[in-house]
Order: structure tokens, then sequence, then C-alpha cells
């Protein structure tokens, strides 16, 4: 019986790897991975853990950094800045904040960012960096126009 369900899972995953080749699909399923899921234990994708770890520890290193740096500064001076130019102090990093937000959003729900315009075609990477350029771009003139 081991045997008849060991054959059935090495042709389904073969099945399955020969349809995504056709489709020009590809993956990072192996099949330990497989073995792995079928038996219960969920195997994390190593490039979500790190998407998700960056998307954590960045925003916090620049508020620990940005705390440091402002205990050297008097507190009535750091007011007065604020005041005076709190749309590109607070602003615009919360639009950088938002927009990388937006990104992994998208790519984790709906996978690869890939998009074509004004006959330009961006897929992958690419397709990332431009698309938070683009909602950077768009916060931020938003904020100046409103401001």
């Amino acid at each position: 019986m081991r045997e008849l369900v060991r054959g059935a899972w090495s042709r389904l995953f073969e099945r399955a790897a020969v349809d995504r080749a056709r489709r020009g699909v590809r993956s990072d399923l192996t099949r330990d991975t497989v073995r792995a899921v079928h038996r219960g234990h969920s195997v994390p994708d190593p490039r979500i853990v790190v998407t998700w770890l960056l998307a954590l520890a960045v925003p916090v290193a620049t508020v620990v950094i940005l705390a440091g740096l402002m205990s050297f500064v008097p507190i009535e001076v750091q007011i007065e800045v604020v005041r005076a130019h709190f749309a590109a102090i607070v602003g615009l990093p919360t639009a950088a904040m938002f927009s990388a937000f937006l990104v992994v959003v998208l790519q984790q729900t709906s996978g690869p960012v890939k998009f074509e315009g004004l006959g330009f075609r961006f897929e992958g990477t690419s397709g990332q960096v431009v698309l938070w350029v683009l909602c950077f771009l768009a916060i931020a003139a938003a904020i100046k126009l409103l401001w």
C-alpha cells in the first residue's frame, strides 16, 4: 500500500511539473517540500519570510537610529523644525512606507507584479520598483498639492 501511495504522489508531482513547464510557470516546490506539506508540516517560502522580516526590521531600525540622533538636538529646536517642515519630515517617510506596504501586499496576494504602459513592459523586481516609485510620487504629489 505504501508503494502505491508513493507511486501516486510521484506521478502527480511529475504531471504537475510537466503542466507548469508547458505553461511556463517556474516552481520552487521540491519533492521534499510536497512530502512535508503532505505530512501536515508547513514549509514557509524563504522569500516570504525575508520579505516580512525586512518589512518589519527596516522601519524599527529607522526609528531607533532617528531617536538616537534626535537625542543630541534640544527639544525646542526639534519642535520648531517639525512645525516648519511637517510634510517633509512626517509625510514623505510615511508615503514611502505606505508605498512599500502596497507593493509587498500586492505581490504576496496576487503573485509577481507585471504591467505594461507607455510602450514599456515591467515584470518581476522591475515591476515592483516601478510600482513603488509611481505610488510614492502620487502620494508625494498629493501631499504637495494639499499642504
